[in-house]
């Protein structure tokens, strides 16, 4: 093998490996891969079943007549459409070998349930978009990270992290889809393309509307001109306008659901106070102003707040809304990518480790005793856990204040406390999804 080649296929290897870090801690990694995966093949009536069988519409042939053809097959379920075409289109897409084998006849049944196979093919869609963004992250770090060895950390920490695992192989999360072209979008952001900004948030926004909390704040970032925001709203909002006009096509309609969620859900706060909307986007509005009348140049100023400004935008959801646990791959790269900037590693570790613990006890706690969104839970709230969660979200914003005067973290190694927390974070996560499996395996299968 010539001597390149050896020399590529050697740092493929270690890619996602950073130093101090052994083989032995990526078989963990992928061991919770795989348990996650494997586990969510028991037959549930979930957002994959219902979503999936959702989009076999388009494998029948009914474009424009989407919404009225589901009314009529899943009459009666109590499932309503809750995503616009483009998700669906790409899970039709995906299934198409699924069709030409006839593995999708259940569907014209009006029956949520999924085979075994077609189960598998749809999660391995998940997976190859989870896949996608870490190669995203991985790019995005090459930029913004002083070293290559932060560089490799970062996509490390964004692959290893229990909640994306457990969100995307686990709880089979859509908003990885949306998540790709954020990245994608992010990624052209840092590398001043501003067309291509505007392309692939364009393309997120109509998967979940969430694309526009990090897309405002990054656009007001460059953007001063108000003619040029406008221009860059009406691009970015023109797809997802486009999906409601072919909604319209159709006898059926749309749900906006966004909307109707947000006018029957209060918004929470921290320690079980109910506030009114009012307190997201005030929240919100601060951000958008922020980042309005900043001026980061265009050097490592402008890459930091490039990172702060979307975790920023995502962390509210987490500390002012009841959440959904798929919801939690949006913080995940994030707070990955902010580690390069960080003056001080090891409280960086110890707060992400922590955050990842508070997340992770809440997606547990809300999977047994009641969704966290839902104010009409029979379980009280769980302010305990939201109560850890706010602190440990505010960390990087609370280290980068404190230390504001200090150089970002050095390139030397990883200190032998530091890859400590590193594995805690691993073999904690894996720990606890073990018991999760357990004991929700045996509530399902008694």
């Amino acid at each position: 093998m010539p001597k390149e080649k050896r020399e590529s296929a050697r740092v493929s290897r270690a890619l996602l490996r950073p130093p101090g870090l052994r083989m032995a801690d990526m078989f963990v990694v992928g061991c919770m891969i795989a348990l996650s995966f494997l586990f969510s093949q028991i037959p549930l009536n979930t957002d994959l079943e219902i979503t999936s069988s959702f989009s076999y519409a388009y494998l029948e042939g009914h474009f424009i007549d989407f919404n009225s053809y589901n009314m009529a097959v899943f009459a009666g379920s109590n499932k309503y459409i809750s995503y616009l075409q483009p998700l669906y289109l790409i899970i039709a897409a995906w299934c198409i070998p699924l069709k030409l084998f006839g593995l999708t006849a259940h569907a014209a049944q009006g029956v949520f349930t999924l085979g075994d196979a077609e189960r598998a093919w749809i999660k391995l869609l998940l997976a190859l978009f989870f896949l996608l963004c870490a190669l995203i992250v991985q790019k995005i770090a090459r930029l913004i990270a002083p070293d290559r060895q932060s560089s490799k950390l970062c996509v490390f920490l964004f692959v290893s992290s229990p909640l994306a695992i457990y969100t995307i192989f686990l709880f089979n999360g859509y908003d990885i889809f949306s998540l790709t072209f954020i990245l994608l979008g992010l990624y052209a952001f840092l590398r001043h393309k501003r067309w291509q900004f505007l392309l692939w948030f364009a393309l997120a926004i109509p998967f979940k509307f969430f694309a526009l909390l990090p897309f405002v704040p990054l656009l007001l970032l460059d953007e001063k001109n108000f003619w040029k925001i406008l221009r860059g709203l009406v691009i970015a909002a023109a797809p997802t306008l486009a999906c409601y006009y072919v909604s319209s096509l159709d006898p059926g309609g749309n749900t906006l659901w966004l909307l109707e969620w947000a006018d029957k859900h209060a918004i929470t706060l921290n320690l079980g106070t109910t506030m009114m909307p009012l307190i997201f986007l005030l929240a919100y509005l601060s951000i958008c102003l922020f980042a309005y009348f900043k001026n980061a140049g265009d050097g490592r100023e402008r890459q930091k707040y490039a990172i702060f400004l979307p975790l920023a935008a995502f962390s509210i959801i987490f500390i002012v809304l009841f959440w959904h646990p798929q919801w939690v791959i949006l913080l995940t790269p994030f707070l990955a990518l902010a580690f390069p900037f960080s003056p001080n590693r090891k409280l960086t570790l110890l707060s992400e480790t922590l955050s990842t613990a508070a997340l992770f006890a809440g997606i547990v706690y809300t999977y047994f005793f009641g969704m966290a969104h839902n104010p009409r839970a029979e379980f009280p709230p769980h302010p305990y856990i939201d109560t850890v969660l706010l602190p440990c979200l505010l960390a990087p914003f609370i280290i980068q204040y404190i230390y504001r005067k200090q150089e970002e973290c050095p390139a030397p190694a990883l200190t032998k406390n530091e890859v400590g927390w590193l594995r805690l974070r691993c073999y904690g996560g894996l720990a606890a999804m073990v018991a999760h499996l357990l004991i929700f395996g045996a509530l399902v299968l008694r």
